[in-house]
This record gives C-alpha cells, sequence and structure tokens, in this order.
C-alpha cells in the first residue's frame, strides 16, 4: 500500500508540485528493524525525498513493544521522515511518549476539537494540547473539524493544519492514471 501510495505521488504533479502525505504504520510493522530502510528505498526508487511523508502513529501502536518502536522511530526520523502522533490525549502514556519518540507533528484528538466553542472542557484541552506543542516546535494538526465554529476554535489556538468534514469529506477510488 506504501508503494502504490508514493507511486501515485509520483504520477501527480499538480502545478509542478508534489504534495506530502501522511501514512498510517500498524504495530506489527514497528517490530521491523528494516522498515525505515525498506520505506527510504521506495522514496529513491520514486525519486521523492522522504521529508515528503509523515509517519503516523497511535500511542497504543507502540506501547506493546515500546524499545523495538523507539529504535524504529528513531530510525525513521534519521531518515528524514517526519512522525505523527495521532489522536493524542486519548491514551494514557501520550506524555511520555512525547518525551521518547521525536515527534515532528502532534494530531489533536476531534473529542476536543469538535465542538469546543460550546464545550468549555473540550476547549481548555484544545488549549492545552495546542500550548504544549509549540512548545515543543511540533506541527499542530486538528482532527475533526466539522463547522465554522470548529474551524474558528482551532485556528485561534494556533493549529497549523485542519482536518475533517468541514474541509472535505473522505475521498475512495478516485482513479489515476
Amino acid at each position: 500500500l506504501f508503494e502504490q501510495t508514493v507511486q501515485t505521488m509520483s504520477k501527480i504533479k499538480l502545478n509542478g508540485r508534489i504534495y506530502p502525505i501522511s501514512f498510517n504504520i500498524s504495530a506489527s510493522s514497528l517490530e521491523d528493524l528494516n522498515l525505515p530502510d525498506i520505506l527510504a528505498s521506495i522514496m529513491n526508487q520514486y525519486e521523492l525525498s522522504n521529508n515528503l511523508v509523515t509517519i503516523e502513529i497511535t500511542e497504543s501502536t507502540v506501547v506493546d513493544k515500546l524499545s523495538i518502536s523507539l529504535d524504529v522511530l528513531t530510525r525513521m526520523r534519521i531518515k528524514g521522515f517526519g512522525l505523527s502522533i495521532d489522536d493524542f490525549g486519548t491514551g494514557y502514556s501520550s506524555m511520555k511518549l512525547l518525551h521518547q519518540i521525536p515527534f515532528t507533528e502532534l494530531k489533536i484528538d476531534q473529542q476536543f476539537v469538535h465542538n469546543s466553542s460550546e464545550d468549555e472542557s473540550a476547549r481548555a484541552i484544545l488549549e492545552f494540547c495546542s500550548s504544549l506543542a509549540k512548545k515543543l516546535n511540533l506541527q499542530i494538526v486538528a482532527e475533526g473539524v466539522e463547522s465554522n465554529d470548529d474551524w474558528d476554535s482551532a485556528t485561534s489556538v494556533g493549529c497549523d493544519e485542519i482536518q475533517g468534514y468541514y474541509i472535505a469529506k473522505p475521498i475512495r477510488d478516485v482513479p489515476f492514471s
């Protein structure tokens, strides 16, 4: 799937620009010490820079075999891939992982973004996560933006990127030639 995605990236050049992607990695993939070399080889095959790819992981993905996962993720960063902690704030060890893993991006879970203009607790968590990410010099992505109010909340706390139905619904089965 990764190779198909990268192949499609190399074919689609909008106005001469190649757009970056994010790619979710499973727990079992993080047990393979060769994974960083394999992904870098695929990127090289299509003459694309590794910094065009952000690897997204959830904390539950890492926690199972922490020492091996840390090794693999560190190698990914050394090779230039971005690392994102997805669904931040929904687990128990997010802070520990932020301290141990060289993340480049923090994705704030939708439960703290959607309706945060009306839910004071969600708003407080959104503000905290954004502030923490800024102090750690991480890109901030708000998930679950479904309305103009959600957009305003996310942008007012400094989110760098927005995801959700307010922007676009997921695109499936798009034919590329």
